[in-house]
Formats: structure tokens, sequence, C-alpha cells
């Protein structure tokens, strides 16, 4: 029954990605909102590119 519990549980943090990625709210956290869509030099992206409506 415990296995069962924590298999339940790291599924449930594969399903939500809090396993493998970093939550938007996170990677932009004390980041000035005017730099958020910027995309710095020598990146492909901005922080906002990486955000939740790119999903």
């Amino acid at each position: 029954m415990a296995a069962t519990k924590k298999l339940r549980r790291q599924l449930a943090n594969f399903l939500n990605w809090s396993s493998a990625h970093a939550d938007f709210d996170s990677v932009v956290k004390g980041v000035c909102p005017r730099l958020r869509g910027l995309v710095p030099k020598g990146f492909a992206h901005s922080l906002w590119q990486f955000g939740p409506q790119a999903s």
C-alpha cells in the first residue's frame, strides 16, 4: 500500500510538471515585467516565450 501511495504521488508530480520544469511564476520572480519579453543577446527566446501561453 505504501508503494502505491508513493507511485501515485510521483505520477501526480509528473503530470503537473513539477519534477521536470520550473513553473512560470518561479522563473520570472524578481524579473522586472518590462524585461520579461526581451530576448537576451545570444538566446533564441524571452522568458515570456517559455510561459504558459506556449503550451
